[in-house]
């Protein structure tokens, strides 16, 4: 129901903005994810707020991440063409497999580097 009364309505939700910083960071948060991944689901969003682990290398996430600004570790990791969410993976994976050319050089690279470790 609207406020009669327009700025005692601005005090209220001031005043409830300020008693609840962590419902607007979490709102905030959710927004900035369904904006970077429109075709996101509820469930992609939840599936990205429980992963713990990178499920290419399989280190552990940190909670100190933001959907889709660089220099993060958790990254929502989806497919450029047709916006399809594919999996968590840290920051260091994604940026490995977006350099790339081709899934043959990131094989290269793989074989290169068991070689290079011997």
């Amino acid at each position: 129901m609207p406020y009669k009364d327009k700025q005692k309505e601005k005090v209220t939700k001031s005043k409830w903005r300020a008693a609840n910083p962590e419902k607007i960071k979490a709102s905030n948060k959710k927004s900035n994810y369904f904006y970077c991944y429109p075709n996101a689901t509820i469930e992609d969003y939840e599936e990205y707020l429980e992963a713990t682990h990178c499920e290419v290398c399989g280190v552990e996430l940190t909670n100190k991440s933001s959907p889709c600004i660089r220099g993060t570790d958790k990254v929502q990791h989806h497919d450029h063409d047709t916006g399809e969410i594919l999996e968590v993976i840290c920051q260091s994976c994604n940026m490995i497999e977006g350099h790339a050319r081709s899934p043959e050089q990131l094989e290269a690279i793989a074989q290169w580097q068991k070689r290079k470790r011997k």
